[in-house]
């Protein structure tokens, strides 16, 4: 059968949301999500996929605890071909911890899921990892009072084989009011580079970050990544590219006067570049071409071309609640022009996540809101010249998959003696079990 562009994840109707993505040494994906069963408690689930955009078996159940709420799930890819996934495990007296689990290449367990945070008093949230060129990983979260004020940023650093190394870390040197929503990188030199949202020299509502050395001990002091300081700046990512440079994104909005450190206000998306020492390269620049109505929610991935693209929720051209994209090129200049990633714009679309591909593609990920309470995560896949992707899958008997249509197109095979053909595009065909004829046809396939 032919699926035209976005593809919903989840196989059954309900509330599934919080979407994350990364991807795998194989070519492929997997995608990660929270999942409200008909026991109306969240558990975490995750659905891989191969490099042909195919699913490579049903939903998967991360978490072992089944009694509280698991929620808002963070997964990346390792250096051994695995992945690790962590979340938010909910406790029964309005508390919380950092959960996570370890897979080995071929998606099995390694081990049991074990609590992440080392201080179990209050709430921990906001989970994110980044995988380390030593084969480890890094976990950051956001930790309740534990820094004596409100909310701090605290990351764990562990080995290859899972093994913490060290004690869990205060990633702020300012401990006043909140540090929160803490997200790491891992950097060319074997070090990783922080950033959070708070309070700090310079801006009371400003992203700040802090650089740590190969040994986890810190590199200088912390520093304020955005110039304007006019406005709330929140929800910062960081992301390392191929050249050893990073990049930041947030979202700066006027604040609202309600006292939460969230803003209802419109606000646009900004992005800072640094070169590998941590020099700003260039100035803070605007992501986001339409500014009516409110941007937010930003995400970035590396590109293998060295470039970076972001991706945000948001009003735009077609859609005012969407999910659209803007790529950059390594040096931090605008590729074209801000793209809706979502066809369907019925409903409310939001929480877009994005990974790049080995293929020099990518993946985007968000929660689609429907009628009647439905929330259901999609994905779209794009090729290394930002079309979008559509796929063609057969079944188990012999099949004569042509794809006619322009923009390109994963066909699938599956069992039997099939017959693929591609179209104009670049194009991905998978024969699967069988003798198969395949053509590609016009185009890098």
């Amino acid at each position: 059968m032919a699926t035209l562009g976005e593809i919903r994840v989840n196989p059954t109707t309900g509330y599934h949301s919080e979407p994350s993505l990364t991807a795998l040494k194989d070519g492929g994906y997997i995608v990660a999500w929270s999942d409200q069963g008909t026991s109306f408690t969240d558990y975490i689930y995750t659905q891989r996929y191969n490099a042909s955009g195919v699913k490579v078996g049903a939903p998967a159940l991360v978490n072992n605890v089944t009694n509280s709420a698991q929620e808002d799930p963070t997964i990346t890819a390792l250096a051994n071909g695995g992945y690790v996934v962590a979340w938010q495990s909910d406790t029964f007296d309005d508390m919380s911890d950092i959960a996570a689990q370890v897979y080995n290449a071929n998606g099995a367990k390694v081990g049991s899921e074990f609590i992440v945070n080392t201080t179990r008093i209050g709430m921990q949230d906001s989970a994110e990892i980044t995988a380390l060129s030593d084969g480890g990983f890094v976990v950051s979260w956001s930790s309740y009072g534990q820094d004596g004020s409100g909310w701090g940023g605290y990351l764990q650093r562990y080995n290859a084989s899972g093994a913490k190394v060290g004690a869990e870390t205060r990633v702020s040197t300012t401990t006043q009011y909140d540090q929160d929503g803490p997200t790491v990188t891992g950097l060319a030199d074997g070090g990783m580079m922080v950033v959070w949202e708070g309070n700090g020299t310079g801006d009371t509502s400003g992203i700040f970050g802090q650089r740590f050395k190969v040994d986890g001990s810190k590199s200088g002091g912390e520093i304020r990544i955005n110039t304007r300081v006019a406005d709330d700046q929140t929800d910062p990512m960081i992301k390392v590219l191929s050249s050893g440079n990073y990049v930041v994104t947030w979202q700066s909005a006027p604040d609202d006067g309600d006292g939460n450190d969230e803003t209802d206000a419109p606000g646009d998306v900004y992005a800072q570049l640094f070169n590998a020492a941590g020099v700003k390269v260039g100035a803070e620049t605007r992501v986001n071409t339409t500014t009516i109505g409110n941007q937010e929610e930003p995400n970035v991935t590396a590109m293998t071309d060295g470039g970076y693209l972001v991706t945000w929720a948001g009003q735009g051209t077609g859609d005012v609640n969407g999910i659209f994209a803007q790529l950059f090129n390594a040096s931090g200049v605008k590729v074209g022009t801000e793209t809706r990633i979502n066809t369907t714009t019925t409903g409310n679309q939001s929480f877009g996540q994005v990974t790049a591909l080995t293929d020099g593609g990518y993946v985007i990920a968000w929660e689609s809101y429907g009628a009647h309470g439905q929330v259901d995560v999609y994905t779209q896949r794009f090729d290394a010249n930002g079309n979008k992707v559509s796929s063609l899958t057969g079944d188990a008997l012999a099949n004569t998959l042509t794809w006619t249509s322009a923009g390109s197109v994963i066909i699938d095979g599956g069992a039997g003696n099939d017959t693929l053909t591609g179209g104009r595009a670049n194009d991905h065909l998978n024969g699967g079990v069988g003798n198969d004829s395949l053509n590609g046809a016009a185009g890098a396939d």
